[in-house]
């Protein structure tokens, strides 16, 4: 239409010359009155737009009252004109009503013109749907299982535009009550639901201060979501007074994060930590020992146990172990590293980028780690301590060949080297002769050790796991759980989780005090449920380590080399050592025992030698 007007101008421009000429008149009105006519031409487009909108907006509004009346059978909208005519750059009125009016009606229909619209002209009103529909879907929550499953529908927040940022809090926060719902006691989902309604708190001030133009709009939901968590607050504590259940405050299947009362002790080793960091010489530190020892649980509370210029920057070693090449390994890295940050100093680092980690990783790596710098001296934080878990999946990557788990050696030793302001701390479970391998590559490693609790804090553990605890102890049934586990956290929650359940299934009046015997009838509890835990222990032995074990359980007291050698027919050299190595047996005055009766209990339980199979396929 452009050029045929265009055409139309160059024609009445020449006409018009044409009657000029005739006319004798001056030369300059004729070019003057012939150039008007080519740019109104030419500029048709433009003030063509200005001159039919009006009807095109009247047309549209038409369509929007036929599919609010759902006079017609099929939604109006695909007769809009912004499909029909697409080149339209003006914004057509109240098209995002329509479009939010058709997807709650039609949603494969709604969602079909919202993506077909979010690339061109009139894509605004593609993302105020989408931000509209979150708000409703996120606002139509009256109980805890609609937030679990409205959280869904909004995603991660991944809009490009300013409320971005509020539909991420919204989406972790659904997540948070999700994994709240999923917690075995009511003590954790009582603590759980509290740090919800905190964040909604947090939330709902920020808005309030904010200048954001939706925060009017998405106030409200937070208020109504907060109002729904406290009221299951009080429906938890309702039905806790009702049955005067004890809570069972222990954690055994998972590490506990630095919002829970139950991690005890482990001062020792945060002091040493803390003194390593120190060092000028910069040495990388290897963190190892027994799995559920308590490594994790130690890393993630490091950022309140070292002084506050010290930013932790913990890895979840088998969250990022799945990369597929390195660059996808290092972006884990740094993402990993920006949410820790933020948590345990509140300290907003900047976001790497994916492509450019995948297209040359080493070298965007350390740009990042400048910028990283940068932010830290302009925060005032003197150190970065870079806290690898579970670092030994390096292994799993190297033997399945995704990429080769030296660049990353590489790259840690790269950063020791040259990088003052960054401290390595590598944590494991396997035994210290496992790791030589990477001796070449981190040189004057320092080795910490994390073995059991110290007997005051497992008695602290035992007796005093959060504050007003309503369960007392016996001083014989404590000693008799410190004895049967020696210390170990993870036993140690085990067992006293199963005391608490036990105790809450008898009469009240036998409710509020644990004998020896409660806790004797709480082993043979503690014994399925830790099945998996004990399985795992065998798993890393091998069957000449399990043969062993059986046999030595049945041994009170323990047993001698040269008993061992008669009664085995594995090689007994070898497989002492590994299991001396995994810090499964002991030897004590000239006698091999379990380090830990429990443990001891599991094996002897068996009336025959377990195979490592069976129990794996258990």
């Amino acid at each position: 239409l452009a050029v045929l007007v265009s055409t139309l101008g160059l024609g009445g421009g020449f006409i018009a010359w044409m009657i000029t000429a005739a006319d004798n008149l001056p030369v300059l009105n004729t070019l003057a009155l012939s150039l008007g006519c080519l740019l109104g031409g030419l500029s048709f487009m433009w003030w063509g737009e200005l001159l039919v909108h009006p009807l095109v907006d009247l047309w549209d509004l038409l369509l929007l009252r036929l599919d609010e009346r759902g006079w017609s059978g099929r939604p109006q909208l695909r007769r809009h004109a912004a499909f029909w005519f697409p080149q339209h750059s003006l914004p057509f009125a109240k098209l995002e009503e329509h479009l939010v009016l058709v997807a709650e009606r039609d949603p494969a229909e709604g969602g079909a013109a919202i993506e077909r619209l979010g690339v061109g002209h009139q894509r605004w009103a593609a993302q105020a749907a989408q931000i509209e529909l979150c708000a409703r879907a996120l606002e139509r929550c009256q109980t805890i299982d609609d937030i679990i499953v409205a959280h869904q529908a909004i995603g991660g927040g991944e809009l490009d535009s300013p409320v971005s940022a509020l539909l991420r809090s919204f989406y972790r926060i659904g997540q948070t009550t999700r994994a709240a719902m999923n917690n075995n006691t009511v003590y954790h989902k009582r603590l759980a639901f509290g740090l919800i309604d905190e964040q909604l708190c947090t939330l709902l001030n920020e808005m309030a201060i904010t200048s954001g133009i939706y925060a009017p709009r998405f106030q409200p939901i937070a208020t109504q979501w907060r109002r729904i968590v406290q009221a299951q607050i009080a429906e938890l504590a309702a039905a806790i007074e009702y049955s005067q259940e004890i809570d069972n405050p222990y954690i055994f299947s998972v590490p506990l994060n630095d919002q829970q009362d139950l991690f005890v002790g482990r001062v020792d080793i945060a002091a040493r930590i803390e003194q390593l960091l120190l060092d000028r010489r910069r040495p990388p530190l290897l963190l190892y020992g027994q799995r559920r020892k308590g490594k994790t649980s130690l890393l993630r509370n490091l950022g309140r146990l070292l002084p506050s210029s010290v930013v932790l920057l913990f890895v979840d070693g088998e969250g990022i172990a799945g990369a597929s090449n390195f660059g996808d390994f290092l972006f884990g890295v740094t993402q990993a590293m920006v949410r820790s940050a933020e948590h345990h100093r509140g300290l907003r680092l900047p976001r790497a980028n994916y492509d450019m980690c995948q297209a040359r990783p080493f070298g965007y790596f350390n740009d990042w780690l400048d910028e990283i710098e940068s932010a830290m001296t302009a925060q005032g934080y003197s150190t970065a301590l870079l806290a690898l878990d579970e670092f030994e999946s390096l292994d799993t990557i190297s033997d399945q060949g995704r990429f080769d788990a030296r660049d990353v050696l590489r790259t840690l030793r790269h950063l020791v080297q040259h990088r003052p302001r960054f401290k390595v701390l590598l944590a494991g479970s396997h035994t210290l002769e496992d790791f030589r391998h990477w001796a070449t590559y981190l040189i004057n490693m320092q080795i910490i050790k994390i073995s059991y609790l110290q007997a005051e804090d497992t008695i602290a553990l035992i007796e005093r796991p959060i504050e007003q605890f309503p369960l007392c102890y016996e001083p014989a049934a404590s000693q008799l759980i410190a004895d049967l586990t020696r210390g170990h956290p993870h036993l140690v929650q085990l067992l006293c989780y199963e005391v608490v359940e036990l105790k809450n299934r008898r009469a009240v009046d036998q409710r509020r005090l644990v004998t020896p015997a409660d806790v004797e009838d709480a082993v043979a509890l503690a014994l399925q449920t830790g099945d998996f835990f004990f399985s795992d222990l065998a798993n890393q032995v091998g069957n000449a380590g399990i043969e062993l074990l059986y046999f030595l359980a049945g041994q009170s007291g323990g047993a001698d080399r040269a008993t061992l050698a008669a009664a085995l027919s594995a090689p007994l050299d070898a497989t002492l050592d590994l299991l001396l190595r995994r810090d499964i047996i002991e030897l004590v005055d000239g006698r091999y025992r379990f380090q830990v009766k429990l443990i001891c209990r599991w094996f002897a339980q068996f009336d025959r030698v377990p195979v490592l199979e069976e129990r794996a396929v258990a």
